[in-house]
């Protein structure tokens, strides 16, 4: 997904709610890689309920896009 141009967009085939096919990349490994980005969230938090509304509606909306 790094590689994308801006607006290039992916088919993916779905089979039993998991990605199927040559563009199958779990989303979990972007979702991952969001995660441990120091601009998207704190560094030094130990759970979810210690990352204030706004980073959480930021990382949100990266993994929506």
């Amino acid at each position: 997904m790094a590689t994308l141009k801006d607006g290039q967009k992916l088919g993916v085939a779905f089979y039993n709610n998991g990605p199927m096919g040559e563009n199958q990349c779990p989303p979990s490994r972007h979702i991952g890689k969001l995660v441990r980005d120091r601009n998207m969230l704190p560094i030094k938090v130990h759970s979810w309920n210690e990352i204030n509304s706004k980073d959480l509606d930021k990382l949100w909306n990266a993994i929506l896009v």
